[in-house]
């Protein structure tokens, strides 16, 4: 009998979870690559600098520790990324075009890579690693003129 209420709850609760995760899905514009790569990209970048804060090498901080209103301002300029692109395929939804979505996507990847690799300079990997970063400044810059 138990048993059987705790399945019921689970599956209630996955029901609930799929339905959440289908309209968040559907707002913001599907899932597909670029999507995908955004937030894999804004994980990455969060746990990056979540690293660096461990070590004390963060430049968020006075102490460079871990600061709870740092990770407070990460996480919700991460939510407000994720607002643009709700708004960006809302305005690609009602002029019927496709790009300004993908188009803010790119340039929001753009913009975690390069604070990965600023992490991840700051904990000591080669500073070689700037070069790359202005590879990807200078490809979206080449892409955002066209």
């Amino acid at each position: 009998m138990i048993e059987t209420k705790t399945t019921e709850t689970l599956v209630a609760i996955c029901g609930f979870v799929g339905i959440i995760a289908s309209a968040v899905t559907e707002i913001l514009g599907g899932y597909d690559v670029y999507l995908e790569h955004l937030i894999l990209f804004m994980i990455l970048d969060f746990l990056a600098g979540l690293i660096i804060a461990l070590f004390g090498k963060s430049d968020k901080s006075v102490s460079g520790k871990i600061s709870s209103q740092a990770m407070l301002e990460g996480f919700g300029k991460k939510i407000l990324i994720i607002f643009v692109v709700v708004v960006a395929e809302g305005v690609d939804t009602i002029l019927s075009i496709n790009y300004l979505r993908n188009l803010l996507i790119y340039a929001f990847i753009a913009y975690e890579s390069t604070s990965i690799i600023e992490h991840a300079v700051a904990m000591g990997l080669p500073k070689s690693l700037g070069k790359y970063k202005e590879i990807i400044e200078n490809l979206f810059e080449v892409n955002s003129k066209k």
